[in-house]
Formats: C-alpha cells, structure tokens, sequence
C-alpha cells in the first residue's frame, strides 16, 4: 500500500461500499472474509466455498488391506534425515456448515484444520 492511498482509506471504503450496494445479488452476491489473520481467512473461505458446492456422498467398496509382510530384520538406519518442520499439528476444532454434509467433508475439515493451528 502507498502513502497516498493510505491517507484516503475512508474515501476507498465508501467506494468499496456503494461498489457492494450496486452489484451485490441474489445471483452474484459478495461475500466478505474478515482478514486479520490471512491463514485462517484463507481456510475460512475454502470452507465457504466447499459449503456451497452440492455434494452428494457416492457409494464405494470398502477396501480390506492385506497382511503387511513381516521386518525381517529390517531396522531403520540411523541416517539423519533433513525433516520438514512440524509447524501446524493436527486439531480437531470443528467447520461450521461443513459437519452435515456428510463423511467426505468432514474429512476435508479435519484435514483444513490440521494447518490452522
């Protein structure tokens, strides 16, 4: 952002405004993300938009794994590994809109979830 623009903050918004009050409808509505926060604005609007597509659960085969073989002396090396930072663990926080929409979304949630830690 610019100086400039930055000392006209109120006049940007009124545009904004009358912007919202001109071309926001039932068929092409605006909607609005509070930002504060980009990552969990980020996944708030994913989950917005995932909410508004239909989706409807498809039948499917349960899959019955086999018997891993056994280690056979396998053991892991003692190699050190360059590993990917752990910055976001799993949470179990719930997605507003997304719990009755069935397993596939709710899998999905968790899955968001996992990096709004």
């Amino acid at each position: 952002m610019d100086l400039k623009s930055y000392s006209r903050w109120y006049d940007y918004s009124r545009a904004r405004d009358e912007m919202f009050q001109a071309t926001d409808t039932a068929w092409a509505p605006w909607f609005v993300a509070h930002s504060d926060d980009k990552r969990r604005a980020r996944l708030n609007i994913i989950s917005h938009f995932l909410g508004k597509i239909p989706y409807k659960e498809v039948p499917r085969e349960k899959v019955k794994l086999p018997k891993r073989q056994k280690p056979g002396g396998y053991k892991d090396p003692d190699y050190p590994y360059k590993m990917v930072p752990k910055t976001f663990e799993r949470s179990f926080r719930r997605c507003p809109g997304l719990e009755a929409r069935g397993r596939r979304s709710q899998e999905l949630c968790r899955y968001l979830m996992t990096w709004s830690a």
